[in-house]
């Protein structure tokens, strides 16, 4: 297989997503990494994706693992190869758009369980899980209403197989 070599702009754009991902609490492996297979012209082995990015076997090991689980990676094995190849999933979208959705459903159910746990003096609680209750019934409304417009312009986006 030929060696992927990136562009200097596509390695600062590699770095760029590792460092937002990094704001957001997150390793900053995990986002260049999934970066990297955003941008690579093909799936890439795990020695590849170490390579590229100059870091440990473990700690990509570690992160497409993540991805494999969250759905924005997918596993390739190809055919008399003992690798195992690394792509940005097909469907990573959507896997992202269903589990924000998932997420937010589960947080108000969350919340209304909290509230619910509550006694009846403890009004300082009551009304940071009445907040939350709140923000996420806009955030669901918004999530609600965004999904199908989101798939639909997905389905447009999807090349024919």
């Amino acid at each position: 297989m030929d060696h992927v070599r990136l562009s200097a702009s596509e390695l600062e754009f590699v770095e760029l997503v590792g460092q937002q991902v990094a704001l957001l609490g997150l390793p900053g492996i995990a986002g260049r990494t999934l970066a990297l297979l955003l941008v690579a012209p093909r799936a890439l082995a795990l020695e590849e994706i170490a390579e590229i990015l100059q870091v440990s076997r473990a700690s990509v090991s570690i992160n497409t693992r993540i991805g494999i689980a969250t759905g924005i990676v997918d596993l390739q094995i190809l055919p008399g190869d003992r690798r195992k190849y690394y792509r940005f999933s097909e469907r990573a979208f959507e896997n992202r758009l269903e589990r924000v959705n998932r997420f937010v459903a589960s947080a108000d159910r969350l919340a209304a369980a909290g509230l619910q746990s509550l006694q009846s003096d403890n009004r300082a609680a009551r009304e940071r899980l009445t907040t939350l209750r709140g923000v996420v019934g806009i955030l669901q409304a918004q999530v609600t209403d965004l999904t199908p417009k989101v798939l639909a312009y997905l389905s447009t986006r999807r090349t024919p197989a």
